[in-house]
C-alpha cells in the first residue's frame, strides 16, 4: 500500500476484532487466496467493496459473508527507509551553513 505510505518491509499495527468503519484499511483474507490482502473496507449496500490505494489494482466486490477480516490497521512503523550516512548528513548542513546570512 505504497499509495498511502506503506513500503515493503514495513511493520504494520493491526487492532484484531473491532468494528469496521468505510474506508478503514483492514486485513482480510479472501476466497480462494492462500495469504491475507490489505485493502480499504466500504459497504456498499448488502456488499464488501475492498480497494487497492494502487488504481492498477480493481475493486473488490463480495458478500460480507465471502471475507475473513483479521483487524483494522491502526498504524505502521516503517523498517526500511532509505537513509544517508549520518556524515553526508552533516556534511550537508555545514555547506547550508556556510551560504546562510544573518538576519540584520
Amino acid at each position: 500500500m505504497i499509495g498511502v505510505g506503506y513500503l515493503p518491509g514495513d511493520y504494520i499495527v493491526v487492532r484484531p476484532k473491532v468494528e469496521v468503519l468505510d474506508g478503514d484499511i483492514v486485513v482480510a483474507f479472501l476466497p480462494d487466496e492462500e495469504s491475507a490482502t490489505l485493502k480499504r473496507w466500504y459497504r456498499q449496500g448488502g456488499e464488501v467493496l475492498l480497494v487497492a490505494e494502487n488504481p492498477a489494482y480493481p475493486p473488490i466486490r463480495l458478500r460480507p459473508d465471502e471475507v475473513a477480516v483479521q483487524g483494522v490497521v491502526v498504524g505502521h512503523i516503517g523498517a526500511r527507509r532509505a537513509r544517508r550516512p549520518l556524515r553526508e548528513t552533516v556534511s550537508g548542513v555545514e555547506n547550508l551553513s556556510a551560504k546562510l546570512s544573518p538576519i540584520d
